[in-house]
């Protein structure tokens, strides 16, 4: 059913696809497809074509999930690795792993002399990386992935669930600031999976079991707001700007330099005190 014109929050949270498409038509292929390219994905074997932005394209798990942690660490490329070391037990060590690290802390107290010896690139600017965990957060908290709150009762956990037409795949990914797992029901040889099965219903429930395990007693850990950022009342529906007293209306993030002017004026007949001003001012959407 179309809804009309909507936010890219609910867009992504409610899993429409036709936003997506119309988004990847306004920026163009060239550009998706590149910046999809410095995550990982290989875009040279991907069609030209608006089905990409409904994920047309077979992508491997950890090409998906070395996406993901990439918004999960604020913004970093860190490559995949699989063997820390090997060691002889006649001539020692052989070899150890240098993957490229994330330590926002390390780079900012060494400026240019920086402590770490391969310090990961920065692919993707640090207010948008806030802005996608936020936004996936949403998923979680009242999307397609609210399960994973219900059952895991966090609120530094953010993903988003995926099914193919068919079904023939089903997927979930997601993360915390310290961990990022993506989830693959599917053959080798594409065939339906049954047609009531989706991502949230077969995927979901086994990243939460694994995720359960490997955060467990782990403190919640979720990425600080950058600067750069800031909020703008908005109506839910329509994203445009609201009136403090809107019952319509929610907080939305923005990079500074794209946000709208936020309007001081409340709606007719609503008295906004001063108490309630500042808790206007300052509420955020998680």
């Amino acid at each position: 059913n179309f809804l009309g014109p909507i936010t890219l929050r609910y867009a992504l949270k409610e899993s429409r696809n036709v936003p997506t498409v119309r988004l990847y038509d306004e920026l163009g292929a060239d550009k998706v497809l590149s910046f999809a390219g410095k995550f990982g994905f290989q875009t040279q074997n991907f069609q030209n074509d608006l089905t990409v932005a409904l994920g047309s394209q077979d992508v491997q798990p950890l090409e998906m999930v070395t996406a993901y942690a990439t918004i999960a660490n604020g913004g970093y490329k860190v490559e995949p690795w699989f063997i820390e070391k090997i060691v002889s037990e006649a001539d020692g060590l052989l070899y150890q792993a240098t993957p490229a690290v994330v330590c926002e802390n390390c780079l900012a107290a060494g400026g240019e002399s920086s402590p770490l010896a391969n310090p990961a690139p920065r692919i993707l600017d640090a207010r948008v990386a806030f802005i996608m965990n936020s936004m996936l957060r949403s998923v979680v908290e009242e999307g397609s992935g609210n399960r994973v709150q219900r059952e895991l009762s966090r609120s530094d956990l953010m993903g988003k669930t995926g099914t193919t037409n068919g079904p023939q795949e089903l997927w979930f990914s997601g993360f915390n600031r310290d961990i990022a797992t993506t989830v693959f029901i599917g053959f080798d040889q594409p065939q339906p999976l049954g047609e009531r099965e989706q991502g949230a219903t077969v995927a979901v429930p086994i990243w939460i079991d694994f995720m359960r395990a490997a955060l467990a007693g782990a403190p919640e850990n979720m990425m600080s707001r950058p600067d750069g950022i800031v909020d703008r009342l908005i109506d839910k529906s329509t994203g445009e700007l609201a009136t403090p007293g809107d019952p319509n209306s929610m907080f939305e993030y923005f990079r500074e330099e794209l946000a709208p002017e936020p309007v001081s004026e409340p709606l007719p007949g609503i008295e906004v005190d001063g108490d309630e001003s500042e808790e206007l001012s300052t509420e955020t959407i998680f």
